[in-house]
């Protein structure tokens, strides 16, 4: 049937915890629709809390070629330090994904290409403990962009997959605070470094991984990863 569902919990740092979930439901009421649910809590001790709850369709328009929207709905509650501002956000964004690989886990042959922008109102509920800033609306911008393709070397067992890796946020009339940036590293993003060790507003990763399969989704491989980070 395609479903799918997963769970994921993960413990940073003595401080730092993280829960998400979602779920994919295929072929919604009979028609080429996917639609998804996922939810996110990140706890930073007595920094803030935040939840995070997006809703997904997505039409898929031909073998490989999909469109898909999102809605966000995000939400930051200080915590006891109150350095941090009270804040929730309402986001809609739009992707287009075209994507011919054989094996979404472990592809042998084809590409992804994938765009996606995102446009949301945050409202600031205004006073912590190091300022008096009266409540304001913000607005709040981000572009992504994927990009992947494998391809045989050597042998049927070697691939080689070079991919890149972009997003970047911006805000009107406002700073950017830790809350709202991305964070990057660890197994999912730049391998290497502790996960999520920076905290950047745009970056640019690129990956070249060479893979001995040693199965349909599992192989042996080395790679190498080099990205561009800005605060």
């Amino acid at each position: 049937t395609a479903r799918n569902a997963s769970l994921d919990f993960r413990r940073e740092t003595r401080t730092a915890q993280e829960l998400s979930a979602r779920y994919l439901e295929p072929w919604l009421f009979g028609l080429t629709v996917n639609a998804a649910i996922s939810f996110l809590q990140r706890d930073e001790d007595s920094i803030y809390t935040r939840t995070n709850f997006i809703i997904e369709p997505t039409l898929i328009l031909s073998n490989g070629f999909s469109l898909s929207a999102n809605f966000a709905y995000d939400r930051i509650v200080p915590g006891a330090a109150h350095i941090v501002y009270d804040s929730k956000a309402y986001t809609v964004g739009v992707q287009g994904r075209l994507d011919t690989r054989d094996n979404l886990a472990a592809p042998r042959s084809g590409f992804l290409l994938s765009l996606g922008a995102s446009y949301g109102a945050k409202s600031v509920a205004g006073a912590t403990s190091f300022d008096s800033l009266t409540a304001r609306n913000l607005e709040v911008r981000t572009l992504s962009f994927d990009g992947e393709y494998a391809m045989k070397t050597f042998s049927d067992r070697l691939i080689f997959v070079p991919s890149v890796s972009a997003k970047m946020i911006d805000i009107s009339n406002g700073e950017l605070y830790e809350s709202d940036l991305f964070r990057i590293g660890g197994l999912r993003t730049l391998r290497g470094y502790f996960e999520s060790q920076f905290l950047v507003s745009r970056f640019v990763i690129l990956h070249a991984d060479e893979r001995l399969m040693t199965g349909r989704t599992s192989y042996l491989g080395i790679f190498i990863d080099y990205g561009y980070l800005w605060r």
